[in-house]
């Protein structure tokens, strides 16, 4: 058993600390919409618990994807936990281990499970490769990969016949751009300095924020219009919330809580329709 603990120690530790470096930073926010989706949606609790592991395993797999591939600049990053790049960087090995693992029980339970499953499986591990090897890097393809990618982490929630569950892919593809956008924003300065041509950099943070307004707009149009949903309005006030570099941070948590309330409640809306 030691032998076992100490070959997987450093795939283990990298595994351990991609999840909470994005707990830390309130990054991890998918997982969560996937389990209320799948509340609201009345699955069996085996069911939940059994896409919630999955969830929770492919928003690991994701992030270290996204890790493993800015390690560079992660290290240069003043923003950036530097001992965990660090940490990475040294045993690159082991983070491709801890990938591939991740990958093979993903794989696996997906197959198991569903199609559904298994197609999401896939979708992200094509979908964030190439956001985080370049899309990410390219002005514009960085916010719509964040639309595919939003639709494709949430396929976990998905029962393979549900038409309705479909529909709300498109409010949660469209708030992760959204937040891809802050995000962006947010880090306009250092990337501009650093030579990495994103949206904000390209447009500026005064027209990124319009992309983000617009964004804003489609969501509740989206939510109201095709999915009939009173509760979607409650997306408008995020238009209100300034939104530059410097309150970027700040932004984020209000706009996680406006967000989030609208898709509670329309969880609930969900919910009663049975």
């Amino acid at each position: 058993m030691k032998t076992f603990v100490n070959f997987f120690r450093a795939p283990l530790r990298i595994i351990a600390e991609t999840l909470w470096y994005r707990v830390r930073r309130r990054e991890a926010n998918n997982f969560l919409t996937t389990l209320s989706l799948m509340a609201a949606l009345k699955l069996s609790w085996p069911d939940i618990l059994y896409r919630g592991v999955f969830a929770l395993l492919l928003n690991i797999y994701v992030y270290l994807i996204n890790d493993y591939c800015d390690v560079e600049i992660d290290l240069s990053s003043a923003d950036k936990d530097r001992k965990k790049a660090a940490f990475l960087k040294e045993h690159r090995s082991a983070a491709k281990a801890a990938l591939v693992s991740l990958a093979l029980v993903l794989g696996i339970a997906g197959i198991l499970h569903s199609s559904v499953l298994f197609a999401c499986f896939i979708a992200n591990t094509v979908i964030v490769y190439s956001y985080s090897a370049r899309l990410k890097r390219m002005p514009y393809l960085d916010v719509i990969a964040m639309i595919l990618c939003g639709v494709s982490m949430s396929l976990a929630a998905i029962p393979q016949n549900s038409i309705i569950a479909y529909k709300y892919l498109g409010v949660l593809g469209l708030i992760c751009a959204a937040f891809e956008v802050v995000q962006v924003i947010r880090d306009e300065p250092e990337d501009r300095r650093a030579g990495i041509r994103t949206t904000a950099v390209r447009l500026g943070t005064f027209n990124a924020r319009l992309i983000f307004v617009f964004l804003t707009l489609s969501v509740t149009a989206y939510a109201y219009f095709l999915i009939h949903s009173l509760a979607g309005l409650l997306f408008l006030p995020a238009l209100a919330v300034p939104l530059t570099p410097k309150n970027a941070s700040r932004a984020w948590d209000i706009l996680r809580l406006i967000f989030g309330i609208a898709w509670l409640l329309m969880m609930a809306e969900l919910w009663t329709r049975g």
